[in-house]
């Protein structure tokens, strides 16, 4: 799978070699962290579902993590916390998935559902940017 890792245990992660990845969340949060014998990328990796554990009361944990990658289905155990940052679109779609949303539409495809929470999935929005920028011609007058 090394086409796929960004960087792992074995390999320099210098920002100016590939196969690290550089930007301003990855000078702030992965480079610092690359060379941890724990930490592996997959790049292409597709998040399923998380799944959860109910205790008594309304106490709900994540135990796991499901994901597609390689065309294999493949489980990480959690032992303090999952973190889900999978974007505007894709985030809610995984707590739904996991069981996390509103009771009708979780019902509706067959998910079980472990928490309703009406407002996952609701009012989604993209946040498109569409910048114009404008020239003018040195003989041409402006209005």
């Amino acid at each position: 799978h090394s086409h796929s890792v960004i960087c792992d245990h074995r390999k320099s992660c210098s920002p100016r070699s590939p196969p690290c990845l550089v930007s301003t969340l990855s000078q702030a949060h992965y480079l610092p962290n690359c060379d941890r014998p724990n930490l592996l990328v997959l790049v292409q990796a597709r998040v399923n579902r998380i799944a959860l554990r109910q205790s008594e009361g309304e106490n709900v944990t994540a135990t796991h993590v499901e994901f597609e990658y390689g065309g294999k289905t493949s489980v990480v155990h959690a032992k303090k916390e999952v973190i889900l940052a999978a974007g505007a679109l894709r985030s809610p779609k995984v707590l739904e998935l996991s069981g996390i949303g509103k009771r009708e539409v979780l019902e509706s495809v067959g998910v079980p559902v472990v928490v309703d929470l009406p407002g996952v999935g609701e009012n989604m929005q993209e946040h498109i940017i569409c910048g114009s920028s404008f020239g003018t011609f040195a003989n041409c007058p402006v209005f």
